[in-house]
This record gives structure tokens, C-alpha cells and sequence, in this order.
């Protein structure tokens, strides 16, 4: 059986398909393996980079929520603009998806001067995995943590591909 969903997003996602249509049958199998390992693999130097250029501007607040896999930062502003109160940080390991929803808020702006970019989102060329070691290491705290993205790996195969599965994500 193929799932379908619908596709919703003003992002233009493609529609996402999956043979899977409940909880993976292996994941507690998965998790229970997992569970007091350390992930080890070496931290990306693009997204150290982006990590500790990043920390500058979070040092006079606390209030925190992490887009992860943002892809072209619409929700993103959306979050920004729901807790303005907050700072947004919307990331995604595609430049290209970062860049595409740049020039899209850009081309906005010029149409609707209003529709500016909040002051209180900033976005990040990184890896996800990478971010949440950093982010553990140097003890961020998030109010909120936002998977928004269609899964990137539907089908049932792929479960270890998977944040959700992954050994960095508790």
C-alpha cells in the first residue's frame, strides 16, 4: 500500500509518498540498541562554523526555538512572526533551499514593503545532527523544536535515516 499526502505547503514540496502508514514495527528495537552510546562521528566544519557565528547573536536571549530542516525558511517566519517574543532559528543543509526562499522573501518585500523579514529569525547553513551536538555541548536550551519537513526518507527501509531513529536525536 502506497500513502499519499496531500500537498499543502506554500513551499512547494513535492507530495510525499510512503509505504509505511503506522509506527515502525523495528523502532523500539532501534532506540533500545542505541541507548547509552555516544555518537561520535566528527562534527562538519561548515556547520561549526555556522553554530559559533551564530552564538553572537543569541547572547542577550533565552528564549529559543530550533526549525529544523527549515528548507526555504517559510516556516521559519511564520514562527517568528507567532512568538515574537522568541528568537527563531531556522536551519537546513541546503544552501540552495535557503537561498531560493532568500529571493522569494526578498521579491516580496519589494512587492509588499510590509512583508519584512522579522528581526528575530535567523537562518543557518547546517547539518541538523551537527546542530543538536553543538547546540547540547554549549547548553542551549530550546523552548521549542519544530520537524515541520515531509519526511525526507518514507519509505519503510530507510527507518535508521530517520531523526526520529537516529542515535544523536534523545
Amino acid at each position: 500500500m502506497m500513502m499519499t499526502s496531500a500537498n499543502s505547503s506554500p513551499g512547494n514540496s513535492r507530495t510525499v509518498q510512503s509505504n509505511q502508514v503506522d509506527t515502525h514495527p523495528h523502532l523500539l528495537t532501534i532506540l533500545q540498541r542505541r541507548k547509552g552510546r555516544a555518537f561520535s562521528a566528527p562534527i562538519k566544519k561548515h556547520t561549526k562554523e555556522a553554530f559559533y557565528s551564530l552564538l553572537p547573536r543569541l547572547e542577550h536571549t533565552d528564549r529559543l526555538i530550533l526549525d529544523a530542516g527549515c528548507g526555504t525558511g517559510y516556516s521559519s517566519i511564520q514562527l517568528a512572526r507567532r512568538f515574537p517574543s522568541h528568537t527563531v532559528i531556522g536551519i537546513d543543509r541546503s544552501m540552495h533551499r535557503l537561498e531560493r526562499g532568500r529571493q522569494h522573501q526578498l521579491l516580496k518585500q519589494a512587492m509588499i514593503p510590509e512583508m519584512t523579514l522579522p528581526d528575530n529569525v535567523h537562518f543557518l547553513r547546517a547539518d541538523c545532527i551537527d546542530f543538536w551536538r553543538l547546540s547540547h555541548e554549549e547548553g542551549l536550551h530550546f523552548d521549542r523544536l519544530y520537524l515541520l519537513y515531509p519526511n525526507p526518507y518514507p519509505k519503510k527501509k530507510h527507518v535508521q535515516r530517520r531523526w526520529h531513529a537516529h542515535p544523536v536525536f534523545p
